[in-house]
């Protein structure tokens, strides 16, 4: 296990934790890279819950991120849907999870999910004397590690995913933020646990692109299957280094619309229209002296109303906490942070 110190209240690009015992998950920070951060410092190590880990699984991303990958880097947006809003009165939650892969052949090599919770707590009753809100993770052993925000939460003594929310303050935070930011304070992050052999029920999305690349003409196959035909703001994007000139582009559905500058030919599916498995066809025409050369098939979507992980969110009910909260509104949603398929050659 490890811990590296607190940090300053109101920051929230770090999160950091005390380096005393916590629950006892099976694990090692060794050659660990932490997607939250680093450490600046043990302000306030005595508040600070620990940030707990378990082993990393061979799927799962090492200090050497495989996602680092400048050319190929793109982004889906979660459907606004998914945002709790924190206007609106009561006790709410946002919860989404980012899913980075890299594929080869249908077969996942590289896989990584990482998520965030925001919460806003609006009331015009919260008093010093309010007391603290006792929350609770479900599914809580789905996570790799965990990071909470020591100005706002600590954690319950001897009870893994439990924790006390200080309801002033997220308050008084919820208050400043006002209508600027509708998924609420930033309170959690933290990374699945993928096991070895169970990615494939994880990854919504399955691709499996082929390429011929021959001087004067490239052709593309993309085959796809989807776990989910919920889906949305699904985009595929076969990409393709600097090289000759593409005088012509046919695809298979149409719909593919070629960049010349980008060099990225893309499809957009529309939402009702994703299916269990499809096949997309394209056709390049070039000019004559070289082959294309690609960088392999990108993907962005987004879904909403549920979460890889399956991890769920409460208020635990008590003798001096918990009795007049429960969540008005839990908003959930997964996004693709980098989407990867390397090309495979016929």
């Amino acid at each position: 296990m490890f811990a590296p110190g607190g940090l300053g209240a109101g920051d929230l690009g770090q999160f950091g934790g005390s380096s005393g015992p916590t629950t006892p998950v099976s694990a090692s920070g060794a050659g660990l890279g932490s997607p939250f951060g680093q450490s600046n410092g043990a302000a306030t190590k005595e508040m600070a819950p620990p940030i707990i880990t378990r082993q990393l699984s061979t799927s799962s991303a090492t200090s050497n991120n495989p996602f680092d990958s400048p050319s190929l880097a793109t982004t889906g947006g979660v459907s606004a849907s998914t945002m709790a809003t924190s206007t609106d009165p009561g006790l709410r939650a946002s919860m989404t999870e980012t899913v980075n892969v890299i594929m080869k052949a249908g077969t996942i090599s590289r896989i990584q999910v990482s998520g965030e919770i925001h919460l806003s707590l609006r009331s015009t009753d919260i008093t010093p004397n309010s007391g603290p809100i006792h929350i609770r993770l479900n599914a809580f052993e789905s996570l790799e590690k965990i990071a909470p925000n020591p100005a706002y939460l600590a954690q319950v003594p001897d009870k893994p995913g439990e924790y006390f929310l200080n309801s002033e303050v997220l308050a008084n935070a919820t208050s400043r933020t006002g209508s600027s930011n509708n998924k609420g304070t930033l309170l959690f992050r933290y990374q699945v646990h993928v096991q070895p052999g169970k990615e494939d029920s994880i990854v919504p999305l399955i691709l499996e692109p082929a390429f011929s690349c021959k001087d004067g003409e490239t052709r593309m196959i993309l085959n796809y299957r989807s776990t989910s035909t919920t889906l949305q703001n699904v985009s595929l994007i076969a990409a393709f280094n600097p090289g000759p000139s593409v005088s012509n582009v046919q695809t298979k559905p149409l719909g593919g619309v070629w960049s010349p500058s980008a060099r990225r030919l893309t499809w957009s599916i529309d939402q009702g229209q994703m299916q269990e498995s499809g096949k997309l066809i394209a056709r390049f025409t070039t000019e004559p002296g070289e082959a294309m050369s690609t960088q392999g098939v990108l993907a962005t979507f987004a879904l909403e109303g549920s979460l890889v992980s399956g991890l769920g969110l409460e208020v635990v009910p008590g003798e001096i906490e918990g009795d007049r909260w429960k969540f008005e509104e839990i908003k959930k949603g997964v996004t693709t942070g980098k989407y990867i398929a390397e090309p495979v050659y016929y």
